[in-house]
């Protein structure tokens, strides 16, 4: 998604975000949040062309492609699961199973903000970055990190920001949803 949003932008065109659009609509049937997530960031790669084209039937259309893309996807899992086929993700071989896969009702008692579980999620973020990268790598991979940010700066704005914010809402994501078998 990213790569199309990039590709959106230097094409400047209605077709390259049709099919940003297409693409992010059919996303959300794999990981509905995940592409929440990410659409603030792609917004900020394709903000450029849309802006451009500040036409309503454009806005519209994008929005309504996307819009059936995304409830293609989904018509897609009740077929899917009336055929008896792994995988089954959800059961959704009723309308009730659909709702529930679609809202994600069966991952909301994860999603706990309270400040206890946000430390303890923070504190376990902090342990496996220690033992993805060690002591030995660590002060490397905030330098790498630090020196790819610098170079989107410079490269480019919207970029930056898109990076930013994908990395920023992903974090925050990931204190706030706690998975009790997850060490």
């Amino acid at each position: 998604l990213i790569g199309l949003a990039l590709r959106a932008r230097a094409a400047g065109t209605a077709a390259g975000l049709l099919v940003l659009a297409l693409a992010y609509g059919l996303a959300t049937g794999t990981h509905h949040v995940t592409i929440a997530l990410a659409g603030p960031a792609l917004l900020a790669l394709a903000w450029a062309p849309l802006r451009a084209r500040t036409n309503k039937r454009l806005l519209a259309g994008l929005a309504l492609a996307g819009t059936l893309a995304a409830i293609a996807a989904y018509l897609y899992l009740p077929w899917a699961a009336a055929r008896g086929r792994f995988p089954n993700w959800g059961d959704t071989r009723t309308l009730e199973r659909v709702w529930w896969h679609v809202s994600g009702r069966q991952y909301q008692a994860f999603l706990s903000p309270s400040a206890a579980s946000v430390g303890q999620e923070a504190a376990a973020f902090g342990r496996a970055l220690l033992r993805e990268f060690g002591p030995a790598w660590f002060p490397a991979a905030l330098a790498l990190a630090a020196a790819g940010s610098w170079a989107a700066w410079q490269r480019s704005r919207a970029l930056f920001a898109a990076l930013s914010l994908l990395v920023g809402l992903d974090l925050l994501y990931a204190l706030l949803y706690t998975i009790a078998e997850d060490p």
